[in-house]
């Protein structure tokens, strides 16, 4: 299967391409250049697999939350690439890439059950807020995302937990109390396109990719704000 996968939710965008079971990747690591780096770099992995936008089998982009800005460039480029390809969109939860991501971290470091919880800094003094398990090679939400108030977090009771995302570096009073509570913390992660590929592997699997003409953003807060 060939993949492409986006992900600019966050200041470092990424692309990345799975064909041919290889996996290329492409980061963009300069603050508000991804409209102008993403097709290029795009090109460039196409180029490196020796293959083109025409045998794309899914596009996978992160869907937010994150930088509104962001996240509608990858929406609106997947869905253009898709519409000129006719193939379907595979949209993941950014939240859900990141925590696939400390997922991958902290595998190596531990065999024992464990959660995530994942804290996004959503400015205005406001977090997203998510809980994930391990899953079948890929992250699996335990409930729904969420924006709440950065005083009124609470973190989850019992079980084993790992912690990870921008929140912490925002707001020193949740990475006192998150020291104290998680076995392990990952506040510089950030998600990547390669963490999207998982869930698009998952929705073409199971058929449950969307068309480009369906697909409408939605915003845990209002797009206005």
């Amino acid at each position: 299967m060939t993949i492409l996968a986006i992900e600019t939710s966050v200041a470092c965008g990424s692309v990345a391409l799975q064909h041919a079971g290889q996996i290329l990747e492409r980061r963009i690591d300069e603050p508000r250049t991804h409209a102008e780096r993403l097709l290029p770099c795009i090109d460039e992995l196409l180029s490196e697999a020796g293959t083109n936008v025409a045998s794309l089998d899914a596009i996978a982009f992160g869907r937010g939350p994150g930088s509104f800005v962001g996240v509608r460039l990858a929406s609106a480029l997947a869905q253009g690439l898709a519409a000129a390809t006719g193939v379907g969109l595979a949209p993941v939860s950014s939240m859900a890439a990141l925590a696939h991501r400390a997922i991958t971290e902290h595998t190596g470091k531990t065999d024992a059950e464990f959660h995530v919880l994942v804290c996004l800094d959503a400015r205005m003094n406001e977090v997203y807020l998510a809980e994930f398990d391990p899953g079948d090679g890929r992250a699996s939400a335990r409930g729904e995302e969420r924006l709440v108030a950065a005083e009124a977090v609470e973190f989850p009771g019992d079980g084993r937990w790992i912690a990870t995302g921008s929140a912490f570096a925002a707001y020193p009073s949740l990475l006192a109390q998150a020291r104290e509570r998680f076995e392990q913390l990952y506040c510089s992660l950030e998600p990547r396109a390669l963490d999207l590929l998982p869930f698009a592997r998952a929705a073409l699997g199971a058929e449950a990719l969307v068309a480009p003409e369906d697909w409408r953003n939605a915003w845990l807060r209002g797009e206005s704000a």
